[in-house]
């Protein structure tokens, strides 16, 4: 079976050359209403003590949905990405050492940076993406989440403050972040890195009756048609006098095909947010011909009991 996970945007914050001062990163992120897409507008204040060309930022990028652009100074730049023959380039090999002692590995394509002529003073680069959330089908209800990696800024020359805002399309929603209480408006301010990744999580709410449906499980429910079929099959063995051997096969047909159907039944309820990741639930029906002869057992000795009550009143 494939893995519940589907994975998301990857995107960290820069790795910076020590000829550059970071002096602030300004995080903005627009999620929309169904929380597919994220919105990430990034900004970074630095301060460079040279002039010349220079590589003074890269990014980590993986499966972001739309056009990853930078500008500096209000101007767009041109993004590259590092060749397997850049790895080994001096100034490449110091950005990638953090990554390389968390264990993680980033192919090279992943990498994007880019050559500018800075003159020595402060600049504004603006980063701006579509993230799409890594989403946890293991349960009924999805579960979505956005990351984007902090821990670069360890390396950075100098750490100055880190401001995240959080703006929501459907402001009824509850999400949750990992890096504490925020100021009421999903306003977070740092002085210090916080975490080594700033991470959004979402859990949709689904109605009381899903809920309901989702406690009784499928299984439930099926074992309850179960006993309606029986019961009623039972009335028709009373009514007619006589065993029926449809019913012998027709309940436990509808036993394990409502089992199935009600999986996607507790789906509707639940909504846009459903896993609707059940595995291969049709499997069970090769448990068929046991359930029948079970059944048929069983309902020979009602038959049987029921026959010795006519004879006994007769």
């Amino acid at each position: 079976m494939s893995s519940p996970i589907i994975d998301g945007t990857e995107i960290s914050t820069v790795f910076t050359s020590k000829n550059i001062d970071i002096l602030s990163e300004s995080i903005l992120v627009k999620i929309d209403k169904n929380f597919q897409k994220a919105h990430y507008f990034i900004e970074y204040t630095i301060k460079t003590e040279q002039e010349g060309e220079q590589i003074p930022l890269l990014f980590t990028a993986l499966q972001y949905s739309s056009d990853f652009s930078v500008s500096v100074d209000g101007k767009s730049v041109q993004l590259s990405s590092i060749e397997d023959n850049f790895k080994e380039k001096m100034i490449f090999s110091k950005f990638l050492k953090p990554i390389d002692e968390k264990g993680d590995t980033i192919r090279n394509n992943y990498l994007k940076y880019f050559e500018i002529f800075l003159k020595k003073g402060i600049h504004k680069i603006k980063v701006e993406y579509i993230a799409e959330p890594t989403v946890n089908r293991s349960d009924w209800v999805k579960k979505y989440n956005y990351k984007y990696a902090l821990f670069p800024a360890k390396n950075w020359k100098s750490f100055g403050k880190l401001d995240i805002n959080i703006e929501l399309e459907d402001t009824t929603q509850t999400i949750l972040i990992n890096l504490g209480q925020s100021d009421g408006k999903n306003n977070w301010n740092f002085n210090q890195l916080p975490a080594d990744f700033f991470e959004i999580n979402y859990h949709p709410k689904v109605s009381d009756t899903a809920n309901f449906l989702i406690f009784i499980s499928p299984f439930g429910l099926s074992i309850f048609t179960f006993i309606i079929l029986m019961a009623l099959h039972i009335l028709l063995i009373f009514k007619f006098k006589k065993n029926n051997i449809a019913g012998i096969f027709i309940v436990p047909f509808i036993f394990f095909y409502s089992f199935i159907e009600y999986y996607f039944f507790i789906d509707s309820f639940i909504g846009e947010h459903a896993s609707k990741r059940h595995g291969y639930i049709f499997i069970l029906f090769i448990f068929y011909p046991i359930l029948v002869a079970i059944y048929w057992y069983v309902m020979n000795l009602i038959f049987r009991k029921f026959q010795n009550i006519l004879k006994t009143i007769s």
